[in-house]
C-alpha cells in the first residue's frame, strides 16, 4: 500500500494500520532502521497539525 503523507481525504484508519509496524521497528537497534521510523512518526505528527 502506498499512501501519500499530504493526502489529507485519507481517514485516519488507514494511517493506523501502521502504528504495529512503527511500534514494533522503533526499538530496533540499527541506526536506519530508527532513522526511519523518527521520519515516518515527524511526518505522521505533522498531519495532525
Amino acid at each position: 500500500m502506498n499512501l501519500a503523507v499530504s493526502d489529507e481525504k485519507t481517514g485516519d484508519a488507514k494511517y493506523e494500520e501502521f502504528f504495529p509496524l512503527i511500534k514494533r521497528d522503533s526499538i530496533d537497534i540499527r541506526n536506519y532502521v530508527k532513522k526511519a521510523v523518527q521520519i515516518k512518526v515527524g511526518k505522521l505528527i505533522s498531519i495532525g497539525e
